[in-house]
């Protein structure tokens, strides 16, 4: 194929290019497809092409209607499984069947499962953004609450008993249970000095006083504690519609602490300014 027997242009992206290309290929008589995986840039590439046309207009360098007719040649594709099946279907029907398809921009995992259902013909996905961000927990949240308050010599527990945002008193250990096939069944958060059957203790200490008392561990060997332990879970658990919630359940010696810490609470007169 040559450049005399193209008729028709595919532009793909509608950021900040796309548009003017699509533009200019529709006014010199192409019939030309914007495409953008993103509903929303393909309205804000309308704007933008509508922006182009009435430049020209008003600097002499469009009619009207030759604007029209570019108008007329352009259209926008904001759907992206559709559009892989038509991109297939143009480089098959050209011949260029060794042609790979390959889709990006802004993709994650829930993405991907879905346009696979929808038939979407897309060899290879470039996924960037979500692996260093994911879209739905871009940071995790954490708080340091007290537990435990040492004064003149003595521990005491200490918690937080607002209704919204409960803490448990005293310091503690995480168990987790397997199954006798070796997959992972539960998790107990209970207190330090607890030792459940079958439980294996998740929490080391890896400093003190300022300094490491554990030796560090490679990146690779981070990774493969966590590959290993993410095997063990259960499948249900490990699919992208997370609708499998793993349980996690308090030990009932920590449930009876906070208990006995909320009466005591009850109990204690306040001290009100006179």
């Amino acid at each position: 194929m040559n450049a005399d027997q193209v008729k028709s242009v595919a532009v793909v992206g509608a950021g900040t290019m796309g548009p003017g290309m699509a533009a200019t290929f529709a006014r010199y008589g192409f019939k030309t497809t914007l495409f953008d995986i993103k509903p929303e840039q393909i309205e804000k590439a309308k704007g933008t092409v509508e922006f182009v046309y009435s430049t020209l207009i008003r600097g002499g360098f469009l009619t009207e209607d030759e604007a029209a007719a570019g108008r007329a040649n352009l259209s926008y594709s904001g759907d992206l499984a559709e559009d892989s099946r038509w991109v297939r279907q143009k480089l098959d029907r050209a011949g260029w069947t060794d042609v790979k398809v390959f889709a990006s921009g802004d993709l994650d995992e829930t993405q991907i499962g879905a346009l696979l259902k929808q038939g979407a013909r897309i060899d290879a996905f470039g996924v960037g953004t979500a692996l260093a961000t994911p879209g739905d927990a871009p940071h995790l949240n954490l708080i340091y609450k007290l537990v435990e308050v040492e004064r003149a010599g003595k521990v005491r527990e200490a918690a937080k008993l607002t209704r919204a945002k409960v803490t448990y008193p005293g310091r503690k250990q995480v168990f987790r249970f397997a199954r006798p096939t070796g997959e992972w069944k539960s998790d107990m958060i209970a207190l330090e000095g607890e030792s459940p059957a079958g439980g294996q203790a998740l929490l080391v200490e890896v400093m003190r006083g300022g300094r490491r008392v554990l030796p560090a561990t490679t990146v690779i060997e981070a990774r493969g504690r966590c590959l290993a332990g993410l095997a063990r879970l259960p499948d249900h658990y490990r699919q992208i519609s997370r609708n499998a919630v793993y349980p996690v359940r308090y030990s009932s010696r920590l449930s009876a602490l906070l208990e006995e810490f909320r009466q005591r609470v009850i109990r204690k007169p306040s001290r009100r300014p006179r």
